[in-house]
């Protein structure tokens, strides 16, 4: 009888509690011993097993790839300066046609004109520099770019209290160029020339020579066809050191004269735009600037 409960008693738990049949617990030891006692994979659960389908391990094993994350572009400041540099513009050509129609150009309003001017240069200069402007070239000839170039800079040099004059050898000799442009980095030399005087230090001012003076001679060569456009100034003194970076607009150079550096760069780059080359030399207490513009850039097209 106490055998019989005792039976049913024991099937009773086992069908309740699952517990297994002693035969099944035989080799507990052995399975204690395979127990995989490796800490789990840190973010993953104890439980979990590798997958060992190819595809996926492939998967597992290839490099890493990061996510790729994209930084918002900057916007670039070129349109609002080119904005800035065309509203100058305009400004001054407002005031040129004033200036013709009034009976009055008082030297204030003359002073005025020539500073917008001026600023106007450096605008469309800084615009230059960072390769906003596309050249459009036509056949122009050497007489053209003189008469320009004199009537831009006799303001900048009655401002200065400067004398300028501009020369030309052979009016009639065409090359093919951005007449704009290359009258601009002409004007933007004088401009840099004037902003270099005014910064030159001085160790007596009874020293400065009377009348200073800036000369542009026009000239043409054909052996190599170009047209050849040298700036002097026997007053302007620039250092070795400088002369080697005279184009680059570093700031060790141009800290008390900025707008020079700038406007000499894009008289450079207005050179280099034409296939031609710039360079600048030492002359004594002077110096001379000189742009070299191809009759026909080989390596251009021509507009």
């Amino acid at each position: 009888m106490n055998d019989s409960a005792g039976d049913e008693i024991e099937n009773l738990l086992t069908d309740q509690l699952q517990i297994p049949p002693p035969h099944a617990l035989d080799g507990a030891d052995e399975s204690d011993e395979r127990i995989d006692v490796r800490p789990a994979r840190e973010g993953l659960p104890r439980s979990f097993r590798m997958r060992h389908d190819k595809h996926y391990v492939d998967e597992l094993l290839s490099p890493h790839t990061p996510p790729v994350v994209t930084t918002p572009a900057q916007a670039s400041g070129l349109p609002a300066l080119s904005l800035i540099a065309e509203r100058l513009e305009a400004l001054v050509a407002h005031a040129d046609v004033i200036g013709a129609h009034s009976s009055s150009n008082s030297l204030l309003a003359q002073t005025v004109h020539t500073e917008f001017a001026r600023l106007a240069r450096v605008a469309r200069a800084a615009v230059i520099v960072q390769e906003g402007e596309t050249p459009f070239r036509r056949g122009v000839t050497a007489g053209e770019i003189a008469d320009e170039t004199s009537a831009a800079i006799a303001p900048i040099a009655r401002l200065a209290g400067m004398s300028g004059d501009v020369t030309v050898e052979d009016r009639g000799f065409t090359f093919h160029a951005d007449p704009l442009l290359v009258v601009h980095a002409i004007a933007a030399t004088v401009d840099a020339v004037t902003e270099l005087l005014q910064a030159q230090p001085r160790r007596r001012v009874d020293l400065r020579p009377p009348g200073t003076r800036v000369g542009i001679n026009v000239q043409s060569t054909k052996v190599r066809p170009a047209v050849i456009v040298d700036v002097t100034c026997p007053v302007l003194v620039v250092s070795a050191r400088q002369a080697e970076r005279f184009f680059e607009n570093q700031e060790e150079d141009y800290r008390n004269a900025p707008g020079a550096g700038i406007l000499l760069a894009a008289a450079a780059h207005v050179a280099r735009l034409h296939g031609g080359r710039c360079e600048v030399k030492r002359n004594g207490a002077g110096t001379s600037i000189t742009f070299v513009y191809p009759q026909t850039p080989s390596d251009t097209r021509l507009a």
